[in-house]
């Protein structure tokens, strides 16, 4: 992989996201996403794309002092990257799901955020059920 010398592409942080779509991150050699248009995943494919799908459904909740609420959100393309990001509240926490990748590695990334930090004694926890293809 060749680097390129200077200064990196700057993405403004104030920049509107994209439309809410059905989401895939992808590094060349692994992807995963969704065909439904939610944030829950329902596809991870690789070695470069070849393989059957993998995954059948992903569920995500978030649990708060053991009471159960369903993540749903609306994932958005950030402009000049090919990460995509959602947020949306449950009761009063913002939670926020960033998906990207490293190009050519075999990594996908999902990140969950809580917020504020700020508890006021609550206990928080995102859980997820993964169904796979195979078994």
């Amino acid at each position: 992989m060749k680097i390129q010398e200077g200064r990196p592409r700057e993405v403004q942080s104030c920049m509107p996201l994209g439309s809410p779509e059905k989401s895939f991150v992808g590094s060349g050699v692994v992807g995963a996403g969704t065909v439904d248009g939610d944030c829950d995943w329902n596809f991870l494919i690789g070695p470069g794309y070849t393989s059957p799908n993998f995954l059948q459904r992903e569920s995500l909740r978030l649990v708060r002092n053991g009471k159960t609420h369903p993540i749903h959100l609306d994932m958005h393309r950030i402009p000049g990257t090919g990460s995509l990001v959602g947020e949306c509240y449950i009761e009063d926490i913002p939670v926020r799901i960033v998906d990207t990748t490293v190009r050519n590695t075999n990594l996908v990334h999902r990140w969950f955020t809580l917020g504020p930090r700020r508890t006021d004694g609550h206990i928080s926890e995102v859980e997820a059920d993964l169904a796979f293809l195979w078994t």
